[in-house]
């Protein structure tokens, strides 16, 4: 987990992390009250499981953009990719229940992500929001 080096404490007012005498415990433990400035910064600060944070100006594009993908993959490498994401299970557990070796079922991962991401390249709401925001 990378912590940012400015955090908010009291009224918004950033605080460089060197100066305080914190444990690291302690500033593990802050809360950063940051907002994502954009959809994209939701999406690389959210941990597996998480619900993505939402700027109020920003639609649900990306999130239904990513959903339509996600349906038009292939059944298996959708199973692959919800597995590995959302149960977070390993590729031996993947394994065991595709019915072959852990070799193969890292395989099959790196091709489902492979194929979602040639889907999410081809989208056009993605390249047209991608493009707007640049």
């Amino acid at each position: 987990m990378t912590r940012p080096w400015f955090i908010k404490i009291k009224a918004g007012i950033p605080i460089n992390r060197k100066e305080l005498s914190l444990t690291d415990y302690e500033l593990n433990n802050l809360i950063d009250e940051s907002q994502p400035i954009n959809i994209w910064q939701s999406l690389m600060q959210a941990a597996p499981g998480d619900i993505i944070k939402t700027p109020a100006s920003e639609p649900n594009v990306i999130k239904e953009a990513l959903l339509d993908c996600m349906e038009m993959l292939v059944d298996q490498d959708q199973f692959v990719i919800d597995a590995i994401i959302y149960e977070q299970i390993t590729y031996p557990k993947l394994a065991e229940r595709l019915g072959v070796s852990t070799p193969h079922a890292w395989r099959l991962t790196q091709t489902a992500f492979a194929n979602l991401k040639e889907l999410l390249l081809m989208h056009s709401t993605l390249r047209d929001h991608v493009i707007n925001e640049q």
